[in-house]
């Protein structure tokens, strides 16, 4: 019994293990980075500890990657060609950290994008764009936008790269491919404190609908639309709601910190007194994790009540600072 008990175990085992093997090898099949190198640069990596890397995380590391394997090939040049070499990597080891990455928009599943509909530029792209001029990047991208480097019938490239220090194969290998990108939706409610410049805190209460794009042109951090209802509570004296609109977009350079704008329209009843007033706001917000099924944000914002219809004489300070934690879970 017991030794049947273990073979029992071993059998697991190793289905389970050639099952990882298979799932591991169908993802470096239909996930790949690059055209040359595959998925070389996630080679340690599980599929699982993949997974939870962003678009943008996994771009980084394969150009990570490529950049050390171009320093190593660098004991083979000297002369000119060794600080053309140098230069394209200085200027690779920038693009990475900047991480204005392109979006694929277009095609499902993962393809290069020479310059996106953001005016986010490839590697390869910006690598031109440095060297060679602004103009013969944009003449690429309009014949090639979406196509490898092997597949770009053009003299002016195969003069670049003959000029540029690198060979045809470096220049494939440092080439990504990008994810196809959705528009990812996501439903929320908020909760948190209204200040109002001395007076002791209120709070309020919101439920949203946004819709939140990862990349697009922002460094790689997206940006989101919100749409809701939003409302206040003032104690026993009062209370507001109405609907609101708000635009968040990247900020902070490597930061998951994004800037805010919104106007909301709210009907107030406060003191026995009924009035309907605007509300534009402006502020930070932090999004953790960016790309998963669940999010949380913390919101600090400045904003502004306008009377629109009976307010002037209520006696709340109109000015305000907002502090808020969301919650949102993708649908």
């Amino acid at each position: 019994m017991i030794i049947r008990t273990f073979i029992a175990i071993g059998l697991s085992i190793l289905m389970f293990s050639c099952s990882h093997n298979e799932e591991t090898e169908s993802f470096r099949k239909s996930n790949t980075l690059n055209a040359v190198i595959g998925n070389q640069a996630f080679a340690n990596y599980s599929v699982t500890d993949i997974n939870l890397l962003s678009e943008n995380e996994k771009i980084s590391t394969h150009l990570q990657f490529v950049l050390e394997q171009l320093d190593m090939n660098n004991e083979k040049y000297d002369g000119e060609i060794l600080e053309k070499r140098k230069h394209l990597i200085g200027l690779l080891n920038q693009y990475i950290n900047d991480a204005s990455f392109p979006v694929n928009t277009k095609y499902e599943g993962r393809r290069p994008c020479f310059i996106d509909e953001y005016g986010n530029y490839c590697a390869v792209g910006y690598l031109i764009k440095e060297t060679a001029g602004v103009q013969l990047a944009s003449n690429v991208n309009e014949l090639y936008q979406y196509d490898y480097i092997y597949d770009m019938n053009l003299p002016e490239i195969n003069q670049w790269v003959e000029s540029s220090g690198l060979t045809l194969k470096e220049v494939a290998m440092i080439q990504p491919t990008y994810d196809f990108y959705e528009n990812l939706k996501y439903a929320a409610v908020s909760s948190g404190l209204e200040i109002r410049n001395g007076d002791l805190p209120f709070s309020n209460l919101g439920l949203f609908m946004y819709t939140y794009q990862p990349n697009s042109g922002t460094r790689g951090n997206g940006w989101w639309r919100t749409y809701g209802l939003y409302s206040s509570f003032y104690g026993k004296d009062g209370w507001a709601i109405g609907p609101q609109v708000k635009r968040t977009f990247y900020s902070i350079s490597g930061l998951p910190v994004y800037f805010e704008s919104g106007l909301s329209t709210r009907f107030v009843q406060y003191s026995d007194e009924f009035g309907l007033q605007a509300r534009p706001e402006i502020g930070l917000a932090v999004r953790l994790p960016r790309e998963r099924r669940f999010a949380v944000h913390a919101v600090a914002s400045y904003a502004y009540d306008i009377p629109i219809i009976n307010q002037s004489h209520f006696d709340l300070n109109r000015h305000l600072f907002l502090i808020q934690l969301q919650a949102a879970l993708r649908r």
